[in-house]
């Protein structure tokens, strides 16, 4: 047996004898004497010696694990050994690396991080390559469980030649170390490799220097830690390279490696709530796979129980509290009020006057804290911060609140009034929080916090005049449009009903312009609004309240007139632009949305896809459904995705067409169902996914002229593709009753059905006359469509100039999809004229490189299919039977269809015709 560190003990100890105090002397002045024997000792010897410590020399096998393999690496390890009284174990750490598991640590968290499933991390493993070369030196400098002996693990086991490991820095250690490089092959030197760096006392750390700068000796140092502890930083040596915590921290493409390592199904959305939440964490991938293994729950749920999570508090217990100091104990808890916590604050809260300084101190040595980029403040890991705040409030719940509402008024005073208000909520008091939202509550919608601030009055609806700010609060969000008449006028009398003293000038001005632009929506919007004068003039220094008034009056005083509607979008669009200026997102996309409705109704798509653009650029838009803009700019920006045939936001989908019917949020759900279903029948092309998305645009949904209009041209597309003429005609007939039989639409509709002369001049007549299509992207299918007809009639001048057209319209946008109509016909028509097309070339460019990404290549195509859906492809163009095929190759008939649906779902297409035709376009017949 071996004592827990892997030291063959002296002979003494086997012998069960207890060692002098020359003996021990001995033993710490004879580094090499009796522990190079390789012999196995007793254990219990080894304890009864209580040896402070020896070191030993042990040559061990290679890991295994690498992918591809070893290269024949031998380890020298130098192992210090040193006794505990609760020593009752093998050695887990040797026997981890002789098993290809890891270099060190046992234990619950550690274990899942080193067995099995390891993620290659060739952008990391990258920066060993040049050891010896092109770097004398690389440092590893992580906080614990970011995965530094996994990759070193990773590296030895590719790393040919000898490598010296020593796993424990101390004195005699190093000395070791120094002492076999001394008589190492000078032709073929080894790799040194030193472990928890920052353990080193500094006279290990001057050994250390001088080992990296005897350049002979060693091919390569590297060098690994919670931190670099070198009184100047190792970057100091020439071609030195480092690796750092955030280096460390798992990608999306990692994350879903490790995640399909461990059979852990996480969709996208749900990695990166993961990776925002534990910033990449590997510790905390570990316990999420662990966890969801055990529970069907999703990653974010799992994520946010981590602070509960038992194994994880043991961990950050003896990882990184034990390590710690009463005093920064004490600190390190009572300041983690916020995850980023700036020091004056810091100070108050912990009562410790030096606590900037403690709070410095932990962050260089890489406790999961970190200085902010301003200096000012401190982040605290969040699944640190996660474990302290729960064990604040099992310290001392009322201390915890104390500290929260101290630090609510800290921020309202400097007019940090996010983190005001999520400190007051934090701390439980609701007279706090309604002291905050009575006065604040319009800016911090104007600023983008709609359901934190929506949150906070749910939680606390016994708080003063918390069911009058709700009522004012939902109908601002309703705003310009009140799609919610009855709710709003419910909203109206409850306010009126409720009306209490105004905290602010500025909120009754806000609450006179809801008011203005609730009355303008009621009418038919042919005249200004007669409200304007009623509203009050707000202070120049309350500059949300004055923009959202002079907002509503540029709304209401728009009218029906074309010019006013257009004067009017220029104002908003300034508005906007004011908006953002001052950090007001919410305001921002309220009147950017708002001008691009107006355009939009004027037909004005020129000026109108800027506007979608900009619009498009918002990051803070909210989750709420109650929120009306965001989720029309939500819905606009999926809406771009499809039409650029980009990868859907579907869990944000999935999330409005699925939850609770909010009154005016009908057509948010809707819209949303429609894009699951079109986006289903792009996966999964055939019937049952058509049939979802006629549901949609069958209902009263469809029977709006925007719903239509935007869902129209695909539904008409796969009813084309699916061969079914009674649905292309039942379409054709609702546009033409809902958006107009002389609408783009409708006659493009009428083109696609009966590619004739009659219908391409009646569409082409249309489109000259600049008629305004229902969506931005309209024209542009009808330009395609109108060029792919001329060249299949071969009048190639023509299809020349409407592809163009077709490239002029899209310039702005980039929708792909209308190119991929058609088996991708316009999309070989543009890649056939795009060398001709001048100042023009570079967007057509573009735009096929987008196709090409979309539609794989022939060889690409040649891997996807199986040798038996390749053979099936190739019967297609007989025009033979379902049964046909399958006798011929002595199959069933419900076979050979299945077999034919993965192959339509490989090629993306929706049928025989269309994969025919991709299949010719690839040479694949």
């Amino acid at each position: 047996m071996r004592c827990r560190s892997g030291c063959a003990a002296i002979s003494a100890c086997s012998a069960g004898i207890r060692a002098t105090v020359a003996e021990k002397e001995s033993m710490r002045s004879s580094w090499g004497q009796g522990c190079t024997d390789g012999s196995v000792r007793d254990r219990a010897g080894c304890r009864a010696a209580r040896a402070s410590w020896c070191v030993r020399l042990l040559e061990q096998p290679p890991p295994r694990g690498g992918e591809g393999g070893t290269h024949g690496t031998t380890i020298l390890r130098v192992v210090t050994c040193y006794s505990r009284s609760n020593v009752g174990t093998g050695d887990p750490e040797l026997d981890m690396l002789r098993d290809g598991r890891g270099l060190r640590r046992e234990g619950v968290v550690m274990d899942g991080l080193l067995h099995g499933g390891l993620v290659e991390r060739e952008r990391l493993l990258d920066r060993f390559r040049t050891l010896g070369r092109d770097a004398r030196v690389v440092g590893v400098w992580a906080a614990p469980g970011s995965g530094k002996s996994t990759l070193l693990r990773q590296w030895l086991a590719r790393t040919p030649g000898e490598c010296i490991l020593v796993d424990r820095p101390r004195d005699a250690a190093i000395e070791a170390a120094h002492e076999r490089l001394r008589s190492a092959d000078r032709a073929h030197p080894p790799v040194l490799l030193i472990d928890d760096v920052h353990e080193a006392s500094p006279r290990a750390l001057r050994l250390i220097l001088e080992l990296i700068e005897a350049e002979a000796a060693s091919a390569g140092v590297v060098l690994s830690g919670r931190y670099d502890p070198f009184p100047a930083s190792p970057l100091r040596w020439a071609l030195t390279h480092e690796i750092r915590g955030d280096d460390l921290a798992f990608t999306e493409d990692e994350a879903a490696a490790f995640f399909t390592s461990r059979d852990v199904d996480l969709t996208g959305a749900e990695i990166a709530q993961v990776i925002v939440r534990t910033q990449g964490w590997p510790t905390a991938f570990v316990l999420v796979a662990h966890a969801l293994r055990d529970a069907k729950r999703s990653g974010a749920d799992i994520v946010s129980g981590l602070a509960g999570n038992r194994a994880i508090a043991d961990f950050l217990v003896s990882e990184v509290i034990d390590s710690l100091s009463p005093e920064e104990r004490d600190v390190l808890l009572w300041s983690a009020v916020a995850d980023d916590v700036p020091l004056t604050l810091a100070a108050i809260v912990s009562g410790h006057t030096d606590a900037g300084a403690i709070l410095d101190a932990l962050a260089r040595r890489n406790a999961l804290i970190a200085p902010a980029p301003d200096g000012e403040s401190y982040r605290i890991h969040p699944v640190l911060f996660a474990y302290l705040r729960a064990e604040r409030r099992r310290r001392d719940a009322a201390s915890a609140a104390r500290g929260h509402a101290t630090a609510a008024r800290w921020f309202a005073q400097r007019g940090e009034l996010a983190a005001a208000l999520d400190q007051a909520v934090e701390s439980s008091d609701g007279a706090l929080v309604s002291d905050i939202l009575s006065v604040h509550s319009y800016e911090l919608i104007f600023r983008g916090h709609v359901s934190a601030v929506l949150r906070a009055v749910q939680r606390f609806p016994a708080a003063a005049s918390a069911e009058h700010l709700e009522s004012r609060l939902r109908l601002l969000l309703d705003a310009p449009h009140f799609t919610d008449r009855v709710g709003g006028a419910s909203r109206i009398a409850s306010s009126a009903a409720l009306a209490r003293p105004s905290a602010s000038e500025s909120a009754d001005a806000v609450d006179a312009a809801v008011r203005m632009l609730w009355e303008h929506a009621g009418t038919t919007g042919a005249t200004p609004s007669a409200q304007t004068g009623n509203v009050p003039h707000v202070a120049e220094d309350q500059t949300g309240a004055a923009l959202f008034v002079e907002l509503a009056r540029t709304w209401s005083t728009a009218g029906s007139n074309e010019t006013d509607r257009r004067n009017a979008a220029s104002r908003l669009t300034s508005i906007g632009a004011a908006a953002g200026a001052e950090g007001l997102g919410w305001l921002r996309m309220l009147a950017l949305e708002s001008a691009f409705s107006l355009r939009a109704m004027a037909g004005d798509w020129t000026e109108a896809q800027p506007l979608l653009l900009s619009l498009l650029t918002s990051r803070d838009l909210s989750a709420n459904p109650a929120d009306g803009v965001a989720s029309r700019i939500a819905f606009a920006h999926a809406s771009l995705a499809y039409h650029r045939a980009e990868p859907l936001p579907l869990g944000m989908l999935r999330s409005m067409a699925g939850s609770s019917p909010i009154p005016g949020a009908y057509d948010h759900q809707q819209r949303a169902e429609l894009l699951l279903a079109l986006d289903r029948l792009d996966r999964e092309p055939g019937r049952e996914s058509l049939q979802l998305v006629t549901g949609v645009l069958d209902s009263s949904f469809g029977s709006e002229p925007a719903n239509l209009g935007f869902g129209v041209i695909p539904w008409m597309c796969a009813a084309l593709e699916s061969e079914d003429v009674p649905l292309t005609e039942r379409i054709f007939r609702r546009a033409a009753r809902v958006l107009g039989e002389e609408s783009l639409e409708t006659r493009l509709l009428a083109l696609m059905m009966h590619p004739e002369r009659e219908n391409e001049i009646a569409l082409r007549t249309l489109l000259e006359s600049a008629e305004p299509g229902r969506e931005p992207f309209t024209v542009v299918y009808c330009w395609t469509i109108l060029a792919v007809v001329a060249e299949q009639r071969h009048r190639s001048a023509h299809a020349t100039e409407d592809i163009l057209m077709a490239v002029k319209s899209a310039a702005a946008l980039r929708p792909v999809r209308p190119l991929l109509l058609a088996a991708g016909a316009g999309a070989a028509l543009l890649r056939s004229r795009v060398a001709g097309f001048g100042p023009w070339r570079d967007v057509a460019e573009d735009l096929l490189m987008h196709v090409d990404v979309i539609r794989p290549d022939a060889d690409e195509l040649q891997a996807l299919l199986t040798r038996r859906e390749r053979e099936l492809l190739r019967e297609l163009p007989a025009h033979q039977t379902t049964n046909e095929i399958a006798a011929k190759y002595q199959v069933s008939a419900n076979t050979v269809k299945t077999q034919l649906k993965s192959i339509y779902r490989k090629l993306r297409v929706g049928g025989r015709t269309e994969a025919v035709a991709v299949a010719k376009e690839h040479g694949l017949l």
